[in-house]
Formats: C-alpha cells, structure tokens, sequence
C-alpha cells in the first residue's frame, strides 16, 4: 500500500530497511518466582511419588513465540514417604517459549511430569510461507492478532506488512513487549513519532549474518505516522539487506557519477552523470552490493527480484532505443552490456527466469577492441622519433586498458580462455612484421611452482619494446584460478642514436669527483643499429643494437691506459667483460648478447661505487653537518625520506668490522641488542654507534647482523640517520606556546602534533632509558610522576588545563625492526 510521502514517513522507511537503534536500556527481566505464597515447607530432595496441577494458571491463551507463564498455579507433590505439599516453585516447564503446535506444556518435578493445556494462536500457513519466500526462510515473527488486519507483501517499501484495525499507544506497546520477550531485544520508540523500530541479528543458508528488521506505527488518513499511536495499525517487517527502488533510485545516479569520475568527493555534489534509465516493472526487491574502491574502480552489484520475462525485455530494450548507450559483449563477467558514449560507464545484466531476478553489473567501461589511435598516441609522445606501429589484437575484446604516459607504459588485459599456445600465435605474427623476439623463463622460487615466461619483443628500430605473457585470474580469496588472459605491456625505448656520448660518461664521473681521461668511443653504422642511452644519477646505461663485429671489437680495443680489464676467464666465456679506471672507483660492465643474424646486441652497464656530490649534500642536510667518509661497504646508502634514515644494502657475510672501520674514527659505541628467530622474522644482532654532529645532536649507525636463511646465514646492513638530543630555539618556543607556558625537557622529536597535542619518539630506549627520561620531569619544575617506568603517567599545571605526558612501547619502521618507546604530550583545557 502506498503510503503518502513525509518527512517522518520517511524515517519511517529509513528505519524500516536499516532497523532502528539500539540505546535505550533493558527492561528488568521478571523474577523466576511464580508469585505463590507457601503454607507448607517441603523437602525437594525427598524421592516424589506424584505430582498433579491443582490450580490452573491465570494465563492458558497465548500468542506463538510467547514465554508460558506459571502466574497462579498450584502444584502438588506426593512423596514417598505419604507428605505432600506445594512444589511449583521448584516445577520446570517444557517448552519454555511456545510455538503454533504447543496444545500443552509439560510440568516436571523430581522426575515426575503432568501437563497443563494451553491454547496458541499462530500465523497462517499462508502467512508463514509469505515470510519464508520474502525473508529468505525466516518465519519466526511473533504474533498478536488484531481485529481487521492482513498480512500482504509490500513492493513499495521492501516488506511484509500486517496492518488494518484500530491502532492504539497500548496495542503498539503489547507488541513492543512481545517482542522483547521472543526476540530479546526491545524496540525503541523514534524521536519525532510514535514509532517502534528494532531489529534481530539471523543467519542466512550461508551462515552469514544479517538483520531482520521491524517497524511498528499508527497511521492517520492521509497516511502521516501519528504522534500518539492511534489510527489505522502497522508492523512492517523486512530483511534489512533488500531496498525499494525508490531508495535505489537516487544511489544507482549517484554510483553512475562515481564510476564515471564525476562524483565531488569534498561536496557530495553530482556534477554530471550519464542519462540514467528507471525500471518501470513490479518489483519485490533490490539488493545491492557496493565493490567500488575510492577511486570508483571494480563493480556496483544490483539484484532486482520478483522481475518478470516481459519487464526485464523491456528494461534492457530503454537501453537499446537510447542512442547514447551502445551494445558490447562483456567477456569478463560473461554478461550482455551497455556502455555511455559520453562517459566510461558500462552497465552489464542478465536475467534468471527461474529465479525472476534481473542482475546489473555498474562499473567503469573498458575498451572491447584493440584501441590502436590510442596506442599510437601513446607511442607518439614518449618517442616522437620513431614511426613504429604497435600490431593489433582484435581476435578478442579486451577488458582492461590503462595508460600510464608519465612513466611510458600501457597495459593491456585481455578476457578470459586463453592459452599459451595464443600467446605464441601473436608473438609469431609480430615476428613477420620484423619484430625481435626473445622468450624470458624464470625458475620458480620454491619447489613445486611452474616457472614463469614472458617475450620480450623488439620493434624492427628498436624503439618499442613489448613483454607478452599469460596471465591467470585469481578468485575472491586471491587464489589463482584455471582462467588466463593475454597480457601486453607497451614500453617505449628511448630514441637511438648512432653515438654514445663519450663527454656525457666523462661528466658523470665527474659528479663523483672522479676524473677519467675518455672513454672509449662506440659507434654503429648498420641501417637498423643505434643506441639507446638512460643516464640516473647512480649509472648510465646503454644498450647497443645490431653493431658488427668490427665495431663492437673497436670498443673494446679502446679500454686502453688508465683503463684496466677485471674480466675473469669464465666471464669472456659468458661473453662479459669488466673495466675499471686506475686507482678510481670508475666502471663498465659489457654483456654481448651474440645474434645468428651475425650482429651483437650490447649492454653497457657504467657505474661508480664513490657518492656523488648530492648525496653528499644531504648527508650535511640531514646529519647534522656530519658527512661520513667513504667506505668500501658503505658506498649505497640512499635517503629514505618516509624515514628519516639513509639505508645501505645488505652484503653477504658479517662486515659488521669492516663496516665501523669504513666509518672512520670518532664513531663512539652505544649499545647492541640480540634478538631471536621467535622474536624477529630477521633476527640477530644490532650494532649502534654515534658520532658528534652539531650541537643540537649526533648521527646514528645502526649495523646489523641478522639471519635470513640457511642459504644465507647473514645478511649485514646499515643505517644512518640524526638523532636530535636537544631543543633548537625555535622548536623551544613552539613547544612553550602548545603547551600554554609549560617548557618540557627533551625527551625526543615530536613527529605530528596539533593545536594542543604533540606526539613524537625517541629511538633505541629500554627500559632504563624510559626511567632516566622521567627522572627529567622533577617536581622543582612542576611536574607529578603517578606510576613506574613505561607506565608511568607524568602532569604539570598550565595556564587553564592540565599537561598529560605518557610513554608507550613501539615498532620502529626504518631498516630494521627495533623496538622503541612513543610518547605522547596532551593539553586538556579544564
């Protein structure tokens, strides 16, 4: 029935399909006595002959899922021995609570039963199978019956409802009592209406949990809730995970704008959506599942029941009039689709006629055919040099297609059936368009695993490189399935040139405060040769294609002077060859890799293992002043920004020696600690030693000596950050002003704070360095220390409120997991 809309309709609705809160507290449950009055005591341990009901009780009539109530009976118990005597308040009864087939309940005492006839009122079968087919198989709805009212299924509203008769504040309230008694939870009574809202937790076939929710209310004639519970009857009763369209309806729009990108997160505003199109049929229900990330990535689930064959037709025949949706096959849900011409939005559907249900699948629309203008583009920007066409894949669509230009890369997934075999298929047609093709196999980490393949393929020019590769789907659980897909990955090279710039190697060097004479030059000249350079600040990188063997033996014959071959043996046998310049740390590292064709394709690989002047810069940055001096086994350290610590790689074999060696004299050792296998997944021991910087702090080494595995019994690494040990004038006054007037001793850096809070750490303390720490706050300065140690809880007056410093222990996120102690310092206005 429908009812007129309202504002406190509509909280009527509201609470309908998400149940009403739970804060009012708990009636006072009853007292188990039967309120008898005993004239005669008895033993109830003595052996029981007999028992017979010689009072009824005051209540045999009951509503089904109501508690049997023994108010005003009289038992009787005859013993053996010829006593008898009253024994209700010992009597158990049976069944507790009734249901619509209870004609009696059992009395039992001392192994003796009788029984006492009740009369239940009970749902009609009718009216059972109602709430069976609406509420997934739940029937256990309590009932009262109320003269003039039905049981109907309401489509507007997703829910079974009683209603009809004469409403009232009392009847509303039995009911509430009803079902407090067989649901054990109360219903509370809405805000702004006389209206009982609650709700009871089930589970479904599937053992998950959900809610069954109730609603109970008066209704006027123009169908407003009344404030005082009169007028026409209602309970309305739902499962709480179905909505109405009318609720639907506002969430679909708003879901088309998220997945299309348009959706204003700061406002909540919709700023523009395509068209959306409005089922017109009779519906049941709707359920709906939301699997949408924040970025509006991965599907909006939408189940319309109680749909039939003709109006789902003409569901799906809106679509197909609308000259802005279009049809495509959706291969990766399997699902007939449309998709908005103006916006990336597609909606997939199918229809169960067994079942009457219209399923929609809402989320971002990916291309169904190889987007080859879109490929070009791509290859355009990130190498305008060359003219290389990517070959197409048009055999199937394709599902997912993302271009990422700022790092020059374009990722296509196909659907699902695919098989290595069609892998090879398209790399051997890219193979006669002139493409290169090498086939990649990785052995698989651990026993049992297949190896992992891929190609990776060559434009004729070399300016492209493509990797082609089977991929496998994974389930809901993440676990791999027996479904593949074809995986493309579009990786521009850089431009080639004909020359590698000998003067840009020289400057590198440079960088490194290292000076080369030259470097030997490389040229090439065959009609498909060049040369692709990529320059970092750690090395330059040059791959060589399709040199002759006269010019790859030119550059190598020009490693001459300073220049001083460490190619081993077996090193020229694998076709790789080391240089290094004089007393430098200057490199090159050549690997050949021989082609049939008769022509060498190259890789040079120039590297230095000195710092360069930037990383130096940053060690005075963020050390404090303080530049370590070069060491061999410290050469990689980078700045770690997230954590405010250089690390260094790790080196096979304990250099923990070599390690505080390289780091020069004037390091002073702290303290080390040893962890073990079952606290840390890389235990051993960790080293720390400091060093003076500026006067506000030190630079801190952590060296570690842990265990990975048995193939690798230890792994040494180091660390360095600065370590503060005093307030800057700056942060002195900051802190004075947060903590309205009161000065703190240093006990750490604040790593966040706010307009009364700051919360900061102070690395590497134990247990004594906490209480060495508290000692700090004395009372001299104001302070009160209530406790011991990391639990102690330390105030101190301020201007209007109270300062609160706390301790707690914490996990340290730079290189190596050590334990620490976070503190957080809290002013509360009084």
């Amino acid at each position: 029935m429908k009812r007129t809309q309202s504002l406190i309709l509509a909280i009527c609705a509201s609470a309908l399909v998400l149940g009403g809160c739970r804060s009012t507290p708990k009636k006072k449950k009853k007292s188990s006595s039967s309120g008898i009055s005993q004239s005669v005591t008895v033993d109830p341990s003595k052996p029981v002959a007999s028992i017979a009901i010689t009072k009824a009780p005051d209540k045999t009539s009951y509503y089904a899922q109501e508690k049997f109530d023994p108010t005003g009976m009289v038992v009787i118990g005859t013993f053996e021995d010829g006593t008898s005597g009253d024994v209700t308040e010992y009597c158990t009864f049976t069944p507790e609570r009734v249901s619509g087939s209870t004609t009696a309940v059992v009395v039992s005492f001392g192994g003796k039963t009788t029984s006492q006839p009740v009369t239940v009122t009970d749902w009609k079968s009718s009216d059972k199978e109602l709430f069976r087919t609406y509420l997934r198989g739940f029937d256990d709805v309590p009932y009262m019956p109320v003269s003039g009212a039905k049981l109907e299924r309401d489509t507007d509203y997703c829910c079974v409802s009683y209603y009809g008769g004469e409403s009232s504040a009392e009847l509303l309230e039995s009911y509430v009592k009803l079902f407090d008694e067989s649901w054990h939870v109360e219903l509370e009574q809405d805000e702004y209406s006389y209206v009982y809202n609650g709700s009871k937790t089930v589970l479904d076939e599937d053992e998950e949990e959900y809610e069954i929710t109730v609603s109970l209310y008066g209704l006027d004639e123009e169908g407003y809730c009344t404030n005082d519970g009169s007028g026409t009857f209602f309970m309305d009763v739902s499962d709480g995970r179905y909505i109405s369209f009318e609720e639907f309806k506002p969430l679909y729009e708003q879901v088309l704008s998220f997945v299309g990108g348009y959706y204003d997160e700061d406002t909540g505003d919709l700023l523009d959506f395509p068209d959306p199109i409005y089922y017109a049929g009779e519906l049941d229900y709707i359920e709906v599942e939301n699997d949408l990330d924040e970025e509006g990535s991965g599907y909006y689930v939408a189940v319309f029941g109680g749909v039939s064959a003709t109006d789902a037709i003409g569901f799906t025949n809106l679509f197909k009039a609308s000259p802005k949706w279009t049809y495509y096959q959706d291969r990766l849900n399997e699902v007939d689709a449309y998709y908005h011409e103006g916006e990336d939005v597609a909606i997939g559907y199918s229809y169960n006629s067994s079942t009457e249900t219209l399923l929609l699948l809402i989320h971002q629309y990916f291309a169904t055919s190889w987007p080859a203008e879109k490929v070009a583009n791509f290859v355009a920007k990130t190498n305008p040099v060359t003219t290389t066409v990517v070959p197409a894949y048009n055999e199937v669509g394709i599902y997912m297609f993302e271009v990422e230009n700022d790092v020059g890369f374009v990722l296509v997934q196909t659907s699902k059936g695919f098989t290595q075999a069609d892998v090879d298929a398209y790399v051997n047609g890219m193979k006669s368009a002139g493409w290169t093709n090498d086939l990649i196999v990785e052995e698989a980490e651990e026993e049992g695993e297949e190896d992992s393949q891929y190609y990776v393929c060559y434009s004729d020019d070399h300016s492209i490189v493509l990797q082609v590769a089977l991929g496998t789907f994974v389930d809901e659980e993440g676990e791999p399935t027996d479904e593949h897909y074809l995986m493309i990955a579009i990786l521009p090279n850089v431009p080639l040139v004909k020359e590698l710039d000998t003067s840009q190697v020289v400057s590198f060097y440079e960088s490194y405060e290292e000076s080369v004479a030259s470097f030997p030059a490389f040229s090439v000249a065959a009609e498909k040769g060049g040369i692709a350079v990529e320059a970092t600040q750690d090395y330059i990188e040059a791959q060589v294609f399709e040199a002759t063997d006269e010019e790859f033996n030119a550059f190598l014959s020009g490693f001459t002077g300073d220049w001083k071959s460490g190619s081993s043996p077996e090193m020229i046998a694998n076709k790789q060859y080391a240089f290094y310049y004089g007393s430098t740390t200057a490199d090159a590292y050549i690997v050949d890799h021989r082609e049939d064709a008769g022509y060498h394709c190259i890789l040079i690989h120039i590297s230095c293992y000195e710092w360069t002047k930037t990383i130096l810069q940053q060690f005075a940055d963020y050390l404090g002043g303080y530049v370590p001096p070069f060491g061999q086994y410290t050469y990689d350290l980078e700045w770690q920004e997230d954590y405010g610590v250089f690390v260094g790689s790790y080196n096979i074999g304990d250099l923990k020696d070599q390690i505080v060696s390289a780091l020069g004299s004037g390091w002073e050792y702290v303290r080390s600690e040893t962890t073990t296998a079952e606290q840390e997944a890389h235990y051993g021991t960790y080293y720390y030693y400091k060093h003076a910087a500026d006067e506000y702090g030190d630079a801190i080494a952590e060296i570690a000596v842990v265990y990975y595995n048995e193939t690798y019994p230890t792994v040494t690494g180091l660390s360095l950050q600065y370590s503060q040990t005093a307030y800057k004038p700056a942060q002195i006054e900051y802190i004075h002003e947060v903590l309205h007037g009161v000065d703190l001793p240093f006990i750490g850096l604040w790593e966040e704070e706010s307009e009364h809070t700051l919360e900061g750490s102070s690395l590497y303390y134990s247990e004594e360095e906490i209480k060495a720490a508290i000692a700090l706050f004395t009372t001299e300065d104001g302070w009160k220390v209530e406790g011991a140690g990391a639990n102690a809880v330390i105030t101190h007056d301020a201007e209007g409120g109270t300062v609160t410093v706390k301790f707690e222990e914490y996990y340290y996120l730079g290189l190596f997991p050590t334990g620490y102690y976070y503190w957080v310092i809290d002013y509360t206005a009084k």
